[in-house]
């Protein structure tokens, strides 16, 4: 019998803890002769997988600081890894921890470290562009000690083997599984929709831009998920652009309400800079509407044969003007990009992935 230890200390919500718990879900389903050890911050987030070849072990202090978060990976599973003997330790948050096992797997989804920022963007969130500078550094410590290295998408094992210098990298896209929903045939024409969190490189500003140069009597309604209480970087964008009759914002949306604004926009804008996947491309995709985007790889990589998107400069308002109001005419050119294959090694679902782990 295998023992597979799968860390995620650091992981409490959002797409990483979701791919957490499909990890265990489908190494429980797809090994049969396996134990599994899966370090968590809190048990209670994975209540709803129990079996007996499953234990938890509980580290809640290791999100304290990037300090605590520090002497987990590196000095306490340490210790714990010469107790466990682990044929596998599979790290699921970016961090190589030391330790001592047969085989070391991390899995990378931050982009943080591949983010160019820009001079404004220092004084504006110095907090992000520190973690930047500091997340690089940290995607180096122990990296050479993984028999794999576990990207979501080909443009960041590009970027590992140009910034590292190792050429071990799995691209393992499982493709997230989205929310099959029966989306209304009632379109509410000229409102667009960006489902945004207060971030820097989320980059709502440029719509924000793009909408100033709206005619005061357009037709156009652009749809934001903030409303100024999220911080000090929401309050600034709502405060300068609350007075533009285009915008509107909503706030922090449920899930379900995020679906049905989806259903009743006519497409969905994301000029974000930085992402890891872009669960809302996924997510939008299901409605077969129009999609503008930025022009990035991440974006290419996810609406990779989407039949209704238009790429844009995430840079330049005026394109983002121009072609929502191309969209509203009906005269806006969409950029098909056939599908594209990627080079082993590349899993499309958590077997192969496992397959190629020796599990």
């Amino acid at each position: 019998m295998k023992r597979v230890v799968i860390s995620g200390v650091n992981i409490v919500s959002g797409g990483m803890l979701s791919v957490y718990k499909d990890c265990l879900r489908e190494m429980l389903r797809y090994c049969r002769d396996i134990e599994i050890v899966a370090l968590v911050h809190d048990q209670k987030l994975f209540d709803e997988i129990k079996d007996t070849r499953l234990t938890y072990r509980a580290y809640p202090r290791a999100k304290r600081s990037w300090l605590q978060r520090c002497y987990h990976e590196y000095v306490l599973f340490h210790r714990l890894s010469k107790t466990l003997h682990a044929d596998l330790w599979l790290s699921m948050h970016d961090m190589t921890p030391y330790v001592k096992a047969n085989q070391q797997v991390v899995y990378c989804h931050n982009t943080a470290p591949f983010y160019n920022i820009s001079f404004a963007e220092i004084f504006r969130d110095w907090k992000f562009t520190l973690f930047v500078l500091f997340y690089r550094y940290l995607y180096r410590i122990n990296l050479h000690r993984n028999a794999y290295v576990i990207v979501q998408q080909n443009w960041m094992r590009e970027e590992f083997q140009r910034i590292f210098s190792i050429s071990n990298i799995i691209v393992a896209n499982p493709r997230m599984e989205t929310e099959k929903k029966e989306f209304s045939s009632h379109i509410c024409k000229g409102q667009f929709l960006y489902p945004v969190t207060p971030h820097t490189y989320k980059n709502v500003e440029i719509l924000c831009a793009a909408a100033s140069r709206f005619e005061e009597k357009t037709e156009i309604e652009i749809i934001l998920t903030l409303d100024g209480s999220e911080g000090s970087y929401a309050k600034g964008i709502v405060r300068k652009y609350r007075d533009v009759p285009s915008l509107k914002f909503v706030g922090r949306q449920t899930r379900e309400r995020i679906f049905e604004l989806y259903a009743e926009c006519e497409a969905l804008l994301f000029p974000s800079r930085l992402e890891s996947w872009g669960m809302p491309l996924s997510e939008f995709m299901e409605t077969g509407k129009p999609i503008l985007t930025a022009d990035l790889p991440y974006a290419h990589e996810v609406l990779d044969g989407y039949q209704q998107v238009k790429f844009l400069d995430p840079l330049h308002a005026e394109v983002w003007n121009e072609a929502m109001q191309d969209l509203v005419r009906g005269t806006l050119k969409f950029d098909y990009i056939p599908k594209s294959s990627i080079k082993e090694p590349y899993a499309q679902n958590w077997n192969q992935l496992f397959s190629l782990l020796q599990l």
